[in-house]
């Protein structure tokens, strides 16, 4: 759960994905993901809240620091916004 600005965003095409072995990867990921998708969110939420609120047990030490993340994804959503450009006019 990395926040992504909107517009930095690209849809993929799995079914224009020619590795057959990959998209067939990726297809099972889909469909487990959308099967446990109440789970997963629920256990992203429990982490991010204990990450959040300084929580020190030692799986902690493996988590991003979400503060830090979404403190930098407001700094580049000011950038953007004040620049009035994309990534890919940065680029």
């Amino acid at each position: 759960m990395i926040p992504v600005p909107e517009g930095e965003l690209e849809l993929y095409d799995v079914d224009g994905e020619a590795d057959e072995n990959y998209r067939n990867l990726v297809q099972e990921e889909i469909v487990y993901v959308r099967k446990h998708a109440e789970k997963i969110r629920k256990r992203a939420r429990t982490v991010y809240n204990k990450k959040k609120s300084g929580n020190t047990e030692k799986v902690m030490e493996y988590c991003l620091d979400y503060a830090n993340l979404e403190r930098m994804h407001d700094e580049w959503m000011k950038l953007v916004v004040n620049a009035g450009e994309t990534m890919d006019a940065l680029l």
